[in-house]
């Protein structure tokens, strides 16, 4: 058959001749054209008048003649009437779901159009329309609100003012569309059409109608963090922080945790601290903290700087103990020549006369002491190791982790269960502790356990350890809760080169600060001596002390007020101990002598108040597990490794980590629901409701 002279709707009669003979009857053929008014393709459009049932199919040119199919558009898919929304360019352009109902408001004078059916949208060219007045009259069932809502995010990310019809007021059975509307209401015109109730795209919560129809929401990301400010620091350090944090181009609380927790460790137990005026309660200001960032962030580097003080000090000592262990050893060898001479004086003696006394010329020197090498710092030791440098150094440790995950992995480990409690032990810093070990030997005792630790940590390793301590089992003890000076920063996106010499005013202040109070003497700045045989203290002024009993109060309120997260309330237990350490630390680091002023005592609570925003961002990862859930969920869609329309069985069975169970999966969906990134649809069955889930894809 000779097709090359054949019209096109000739063309559409033969091709849909099958379905013609089926008792179909053609209803309509649509032209999709191009900017100019010229067809690119057809649509044909038959319906069964009896079963309803509708056949739709597309026509292209082949050169030759008609055949099956569409033509293949680089950008996607014209819109339907493309020529007139191009001549009509300050128009409001109403979208429909099919040519019919285009075809029906164009008639009105309106300016409508069409991307075909309700799976076409994301096949679709919607160019034309960008940054337009656009208002769609979806269908009235699930799949038309759907439809609507994918080309609300479209247009939406296009720059177009997008409005909608709300087919819930204009009382359409389920199914119908603007073709039944205007069959209820003969004569309408455009202006009608205009004057339909629209969607009120500021309620979006209150309708799943409209929450399918407005874009997605972002999904909640970390809290936000109070940013670092230098009046935190004690005037002593603070351009030395500064200078790290210029100099290293990384965030000042970075290398402010590292001194702080150096002057901590320097101070150790030579002097502690009573809160209370008349209560013996006594706080050791040893502290633990972390730096939180990725890779690249300095973390390291600038903790290496930080701490430069207390290797200064590690060295002298080094060198100091070379040089005694130098002497000792001479005087060692000097007596055992000594005791060679007398052994040969007593043998002469006794040749010459038996019966002589030569007792005296047997007894040996006393013995000469061994020196004991100085230790502030530490690397990599077990608790066995740490017990035998404490018995040595009763002031305190500094246990220095580059990446504390290992620490904190280690300590979690089966068989580990001692170790841990050392560690719990030595973070009050005022608790003896005994080892009775056969390998070690019996009553190795430390008269108190005093460690100060500080490290690194990347944000991707610290939100799974956040997850399993906060779980319950061994990490429900709080030895996590107990890294109060943890510090997870915004890390800006500028960086600045930067080449200059290390400030060496500041550094060398900041080492004689460290000199000064490692030789620190607690009767010699006014500190009490408890008459008990504890360790020294200094107490608040007057007005430190009112302050303080103010703050407690109100802190011990908040802790049995159950308000917050038990990992959070577990965390803020822990400032009883973490104020009133930095108030002393803050004190001997400006003033250095007599009670604790309010000064350093206010510094330390806005500190603490900064601090308690960064534990709540870390936390997040055991409060919020949903948004993560959700986040991997998402990931997994976009990978295509869930189908875009899915049940919430379809997740927890395929085990991904986070959505492993029926209540992770469910709460990961209701989040994705809740800001729009899926819309939920109920099917009927009979029995109970299923509840279909479809993702909800934004155009790049």
């Amino acid at each position: 058959m000779n097709t090359s002279h054949e019209t096109a709707k000739e063309a559409a009669r033969r091709l849909s001749a099958p379905i013609l003979d089926k008792g179909f009857k053609p209803v309509a053929l649509h032209a999709y054209t191009d900017a100019g008014g010229s067809p690119a393709y057809y649509r044909i459009r038959c319906k069964h008048p009896y079963t309803k049932e509708k056949w739709i199919r597309p026509m292209k040119l082949n050169g030759s003649g008609y055949e099956m199919g569409e033509p293949k558009f680089p950008n996607g898919k014209p819109l339907y009437a493309l020529h007139q929304l191009i001549s009509n360019l300050d128009a409001v352009v109403y979208i429909v779901e099919g040519e019919q109902k285009a075809d029906a408001l164009n008639k009105l004078g309106l300016v409508s159009t069409t991307s075909g059916g309700a799976t076409s949208a994301d096949t679709t060219d919607w160019e034309p329309l960008k940054s337009r007045t656009v208002r769609i009259f979806p269908d009235n069932d699930d799949a038309g609100k759907a439809y609507a809502g994918i080309v609300a995010s479209i247009l939406l990310s296009m720059g177009c003012t997008v409005s909608c019809v709300d087919v819930d007021k204009l009382g359409l059975d389920t199914g119908d569309d603007v073709m039944e509307w205007l069959v209820a209401h003969p004569g309408a015109s455009a202006v009608d059409i205009e004057a339909l109730p629209i969607l009120a795209t500021d309620n979006a919560v209150q309708s799943d109608y409209i929450r399918v129809i407005l874009p997605p929401d972002p999904l909640p990301s970390l809290p936000d963090v109070l940013q670092f400010d230098y009046s935190y620091l004690p005037d002593a350090f603070r351009g030395y922080v500064q200078d790290i944090s210029e100099r290293m181009q990384c965030p000042p609380d970075f290398a402010a945790v590292g001194v702080f927790i150096m002057m901590a460790a320097v101070i150790g137990r030579k002097v502690s601290i009573r809160p209370k005026r008349k209560d013996d309660w006594t706080v050791v200001p040893n502290l633990w903290g972390a730096v939180v960032g990725n890779s690249g962030t300095m973390k390291s580097p600038t903790l290496g700087e930080a701490l430069s003080p207390i290797r200064k000090l590690s060295a002298i000592a080094v060198k100091e103990y070379a040089e005694a262990k130098t002497l000792c050893d001479a005087r060692i060898e000097l007596a055992k020549i000594q005791k060679e001479v007398r052994k040969s004086q007593v043998m002469k003696a006794l040749k010459k006369d038996k019966s002589a006394d030569v007792l005296d010329l047997l007894q040996a020197n006393e013995a000469e002491a061994l020196p004991i090498l100085k230790r502030y710092i530490t690397n990599n030791a077990s608790y066995e190791a740490l017990g035998e440098l404490l018995i040595e150094n009763p002031n305190g440790l500094l246990v220095e982790a580059d990446e504390i995950i290992g620490l904190l992995k280690q300590l979690d480990a089966g068989g580990q269960e001692v170790a841990r409690s050392f560690y719990l032990t030595a973070a009050d810093g005022d608790k003896g502790y005994t080892f009775d070990r056969i390998m070690r030997g019996k009553g190795l005792h430390i008269d108190a356990v005093c460690l100060s630790i500080v490290g690194c940590i990347q944000p991707g390793v610290l939100a799974e350890y956040v997850r399993q301590a906060t779980g319950g089992g061994a990490g429900a003890d709080g030895l996590l809760q107990r890294f109060s000076l943890m510090v997870y920063p915004d890390i800006s996106p500028k960086c600045h080169y930067v080449d200059r010499y290390p400030n060496s005013p500041l550094r060398e202040a900041v080492n004689l600060l460290s000199k000064k109070l490692d030789e620190l003497n607690a009767i010699e700045i006014g500190a009490e001596i408890d008459p008990y045989g504890g360790i020294s203290f200094l107490r608040f002024d007057d007005a430190a002390q009112a302050l303080f009993s103010e703050w407690i109060v109100k802190l011990d309120t908040r802790l049995r007020s159950g308000e917050e997260h038990p990992a959070i309330l577990s965390h803020l237990s822990k400032y009883r101990k973490l104020v009133p350490s930095l108030a002393l630390i803050n004190h001997l680091c400006d003033t250095g002598h007599g009670a604790v002023s309010e000064a350093a005592l206010l510094r330390a609570i806005a500190f603490s108040e900064y601090l308690e925003s960064h534990a709540k961002r870390i936390y997040s990862y055991a409060t919020r597990p949903d948004v993560d859930a959700a986040k991997t969920l998402l990931k997994r869609l976009a990978n295509g490794k869930l189908s875009e329309t899915f049940k919430a069985r379809d997740i927890y069975q395929k085990g991904w980590a986070g959505l492993e169970t029926p209540i992770k999966a469910q709460s990961a969906i209701d989040l994705l629901v809740d800001y729009r990134h899926l819309s939920a649809v109920e099917i009927n069955t009979g029995g109970r409701p299923t509840i279909n889930y479809q993702w909800i894809k934004v155009a790049a």
